[in-house]
């Protein structure tokens, strides 16, 4: 009797298609997305700036720089 384990086989689900998807390099974050950002973290209460930011995928640098 043999104790080594025969490989598994992966199992392709084929309804789930998954395709790669194309970065076209950094993102672009219109003026109005940034005022409405800039505001929302001015009036965010303490603790709650990190939320945002991790909401909307972005960093506080890119906050500092939007800020000059």
């Amino acid at each position: 009797m043999s104790t080594e384990k025969a490989p598994r086989e992966a199992v392709i689900d084929a309804s789930v298609a998954t395709e790669a998807r194309e970065l076209t390099g950094r993102r672009v974050h219109s003026a109005e997305y940034k005022r409405g950002i800039l505001a929302e973290i001015h009036a965010a209460p303490h603790g709650g700036v990190g939320a945002i930011l991790r909401r909307e995928g972005i960093y506080m640098s890119m906050i500092r720089n939007w800020r000059s």
